[in-house]
């Protein structure tokens, strides 16, 4: 029928995932293929506890804040330097971008720039903010 999908048919009616041949073939590389790692399952056992343990740790720290009882915050280095929310005179264009995003222009003569927001318009001069209008 056209346009009409069909899933796969079990390969015997009624048969079961247990009742379903799992043989293997050997096939003419099977030979040249390296031993199976004895300790693979191990590993494989051990990662995906470890995955598991992880993702429920983030599950239930996420439905803990999600209902309110913890403010969602990123943690804060101890070595970070404070950030500035305040133009200073010297800033770089991508210090200014970092703050206050990408601006409406951005237009280059020579030495200057001239970078405009929508409430404000700064030059940049050898590419350090010079002027704030």
């Amino acid at each position: 029928k056209a346009g009409v999908m069909m899933l796969p048919v079990s390969p015997t009616p009624g048969a079961t995932p247990s009742s379903v041949s799992t043989a293997t073939t050997a096939s003419d590389f099977a030979s040249a293929a390296p031993p199976a790692d004895p300790n693979e399952a191990a590993e494989l056992a051990r990662l995906n506890q470890e995955a598991s343990t992880t993702e429920q740790t983030i599950v239930k720290d996420t439905s803990y804040q999600a209902a309110g009882n913890v403010p969602l915050q990123q943690p804060v280095p101890q070595n970070a330097a404070p950030i500035s929310t305040e133009l200073q005179p010297g800033m770089t264009i991508e210090q200014v971008m970092q703050m206050k995003g990408a601006p409406t222009n951005n237009t280059k003569f020579g030495t200057r720039q001239i970078v405009t927001y929508p409430d404000i318009k700064l030059t940049f001069t050898n590419g350090k903010l010079t002027d704030i209008q």
